[in-house]
């Protein structure tokens, strides 16, 4: 029966509604999801747990992707920044250089800064092709 006045069939009372078989469709498709997160996990876990927890990298590229910090601080204790890659290092060291630190030089992966004769080099490494993590 097609409603008149506005040309549209009129909605299905929820009695009418077979809610056992969009149960099953709800379950096959959470199925399929569950399935989908574990295997990923499992063949890329090597990239995704480099760092050991994933959480605070995942929060860092969040905070990076949605703020405009250009760099995060990821962990205490050491302390492990990150960045973008296509940033270069130059956020890593405006940071160090507003903390009092003077960049002299860099050595491969190591950035060189010097502090009242104090001599510190900070590593940097590629998390993914768009983050670094760097290492103090």
């Amino acid at each position: 029966m097609i409603n008149k006045r506005q040309g549209v069939p009129p909605v299905a009372h929820p009695e009418q509604v077979d809610i056992t078989q969009m149960g099953t469709k709800m379950k096959k498709v959470l199925a399929a999801i569950i399935i989908i997160v574990i295997l990923t996990g499992i063949i890329e876990r090597d990239v995704v747990f480099q760092e050991g927890n994933p959480v605070p990298l995942a929060f860092g590229i969040l905070k990076l992707n949605i703020t405009d910090q250009s760099i995060v601080k990821i962990s205490a204790s050491p302390d492990k920044y990150i960045i973008r890659s296509r940033d270069g290092d130059a956020p890593y060291i405006k940071f160090m250089e507003e903390n009092g630190w003077k960049f002299v030089d860099q050595l491969g992966a190591g950035l060189v800064f010097e502090k009242n004769g104090e001599k510190h080099i900070s590593v940097s490494r590629m998390f993914t092709r768009f983050y670094k993590v760097i290492m103090y």
